[in-house]
């Protein structure tokens, strides 16, 4: 502790672990650990803490979303999403069905630590960004319609 004047300063260490499960905005409070004033009792050091955003995912309460950037070609013949999680381990996932714009594939138990039982998780929700050509030709327009018929392959 040094004193200058009035004021105290007091150069000490504190640590604590934070559960991945933490929530958006959950504070942790070091009772008596704050500002000191005269004849009271110390206040108490609170901190809140505020998630960073990810590279890859966003957080939906438990839920972890990813959006993938996927070919129109992709979209319609099947794609194998790869991924790499939060805790590093390698997820390869395979999409067989078509994928259409609002498509989200769902992912169970891959998600956020539920924070009333870590044993339990929050899901993957992917959804996809398909990147559509900008033009076609004449002739890649005639295949399409005679590969997928007149109502698009309905």
């Amino acid at each position: 502790r040094k004193k200058t004047e009035a004021i105290s300063y007091n150069n000490e260490s504190w640590s604590s672990r934070i559960r991945i499960y933490t929530s958006v905005c959950e504070s942790l409070t070091t009772h008596e650990k704050g500002n000191e004033q005269p004849n009271t009792i110390p206040a108490d050091l609170v901190f809140i803490i505020d998630e960073k955003p990810h590279s890859t995912f966003t957080r939906d309460g438990n839920d972890l979303v990813v959006t993938q950037k996927i070919s129109l070609a992709e979209a319609l013949t099947g794609y194998t999403v790869h991924l790499t999680t939060l805790d590093g381990r390698s997820l390869n996932i395979p999409i067989n069905s078509v994928i259409h714009p609002n498509y989200e594939e769902v992912v169970p138990k891959e998600g956020m630590p539920i924070p009333k039982d870590p044993s339990k998780r929050g899901n993957l929700r992917i959804k996809f960004n398909i990147k559509f050509p900008t033009r076609l030709t004449a002739e890649q327009k005639s295949g399409i319609k005679k590969l997928l018929g007149p109502l698009g392959g309905l």
